[in-house]
């Protein structure tokens, strides 16, 4: 568990578990069929039992309950092979296609081995995948399943890793805790390559005061000290497959004392690999801020077929109306919103991939366009000019928003032409809205704040500030109210009106 109160801005690494735990876990929820269900206690028993009798466990009995909970948030969850999804409720336990797809690639191989320990001995641990490799190259720092716990750091780290591997031959633990850890984006890895130069041209004595010093640090003491993730992280690079753990004599210039430490370095047949998954294999590829975008994330990192993280592209409305615009991917909405004539709608989207979009008529839900987009790496907005013969009034004159204020009141909903829009979204979006009790309150605090703003305008008030918000398909979101905060604020003459 990460502590609290500590800097964030350093690279987590996950501090348990192993690349064969991780594929007998995966066989067990397999097996069970407890793939998408409920992630419980019980659940979480059978599981230890089950890693137990292949061997999968450091000693030779069950791993508590916490303990698969903690190896499930490791390997398996860092690097997309499954997830919890806490917006189910209960939450639930899910398998992506990168997790099925490292079982099917190693099921064959998988033995009975008593523990860890013994099946390394024998041979039958499976300590190397390129499956793992795969995902380690796409894996970005930060994401959603690490965001509270790790921020600020936009990185693909095992791409870093090869990056100062190719330039230094190797780094050893204390270099990985000291200096790598801290790579915030790509921009600072040259600086990097000329510190870590610099600090081997120190004598050994030098080096360890400066170590000393930095474990004496939150950040040194979790990096290189206690369970460092310095180490987890020399093992996760050696499940690659391409990198090569050793011990490495520290230079010590100008004196016969020395040194070792554990480093790790790209074994010699790969360098030709390494070479290419830095120039071509992910050309184009650049980070993304996903936010606490989950599923976006899942649909990345959990797919083996994507190897690139999304780009945002530009839906533009140049037509002379608003328009219902609705992306799509196989059927299934992607976004949606009501953009204004020469506004534009924003969408992460996979480049070569097939994109629907579809534009709506507001007045009438009439379908007026679709088309069918395909971004690569060069496109990163579409205009689209459709004229729709229904033209769109925006209610800018006072009377006319007061006219619907009191249509909106003697209505036991909404006022009829607002209904009717409430239809058409809540036939996209799959919901109700026309007996939104929250959202009639919200819709006359927007219809109180533009009869305001069309005052200000007019110079009558001041100025007016309205607490609530307007969120996609333009509906409104009402102030969250309470004794401190009123819902609209104007100002008159110099002297506070409230609403």
């Amino acid at each position: 568990m990460v502590q609290k109160n500590r800097s964030k801005e350093v690279w987590l690494v996950p501090k348990r578990g192993s690349l064969h735990q991780t594929i007998c876990l995966i066989e067990s929820l397999i097996n069970r069929n407890y793939d998408q269900t409920r992630w419980n206690e019980q659940k979480q028993n059978n599981i230890g039992n089950d890693l137990r009798k292949r061997g999968a466990v450091r000693e030779k009995r069950s791993p508590s309950n916490q303990s698969i909970r903690t190896l499930l948030a490791s390997i398996p969850q860092y690097l997309g092979f499954l997830y919890i999804d806490s917006s189910t409720t209960p939450n639930t336990v899910k398998i992506t296609d990168a997790g099925r797809y490292l079982y099917n690639f190693h099921k064959d191989s998988i033995e009975n081995i008593g523990t860890l320990g013994e099946g390394k001995k024998s041979g039958g641990l499976i300590e190397t995948s390129s499956v793992f490799l795969e995902q380690f190259e796409k894996l970005q720092i930060t994401n959603p399943v690490i965001l509270k716990d790790c921020e600020n750091i936009l990185v693909f780290p095992f791409r870093v890793i090869l990056k100062l591997l190719i330039e230094l031959n190797y780094l050893d633990r204390e270099e990985l805790a000291y200096f790598v850890f801290s790579i915030r984006d790509e921009s600072e890895i040259p600086l990097t390559i000329e510190k870590i130069k610099k600090y081997r041209k120190q004598d050994l004595m030098e080096r360890d005061t400066e170590i000393k010093l930095f474990k004496e640090t939150h950040i040194g003491n979790i990096t290189l000290v206690k369970a460092s993730s310095a180490s987890y992280f020399e093992n996760l690079c050696y499940s690659t497959g391409i990198i090569e753990r050793f011990k490495i004599q520290i230079p010590n210039p100008g004196s016969s004392d020395s040194n070792k430490l554990p480093a790790i370095k790209i074994k010699d047949e790969q360098e030709v690999y390494v070479k290419e998954v830095l120039s071509s294999k992910y050309e184009n590829s650049q980070v993304y801020n996903f936010g606490n975008n989950l599923k976006l994330w899942v649909d990345y990192i959990g797919n083996p077929n994507r190897k690139i993280p999304p780009r945002d592209i530009e839906i533009e409305n140049k037509g002379n109306s608003n328009l219902i615009i609705i992306i799509e991917q196989n059927g299934v909405m992607i976004k949606g919103d009501l953009i204004k004539s020469g506004c534009s709608l924003v969408s992460p989207m996979f480049i070569n991939e097939n994109y629907d979009i579809i534009f709506i008529s507001p007045m009438d839900g009439t379908v007026l366009e679709k088309a069918t987009i395909k971004p690569d790496y060069l496109s990163g907005e579409y205009e689209f000019d459709i004229n729709s013969n229904l033209s769109i009034t925006n209610n800018e004159n006072i009377d006319e928003i007061g006219q619907i204020i009191n249509e909106h009141s003697a209505a036991k909903t909404f006022d009829k032409n607002y209904l009717s829009y409430l239809g058409i979204i809540g036939d996209i979006i799959g919901a109700d809205l026309t007996n939104n009790k929250n959202l009639r309150g919200a819709y006359y605090e927007y219809l109180f704040y533009k009869l305001l703003e069309q005052l200000r305008e007019e110079k009558i008030i001041d100025d007016v500030y309205w607490n609530g918000k307007v969120g996609e398909f333009g509906l409104p979101r009402p102030a969250p109210g309470g004794r401190q905060e009123p819902q609209i604020l104007f100002l008159l003459l110099m002297m506070n009106s409230l609403y």
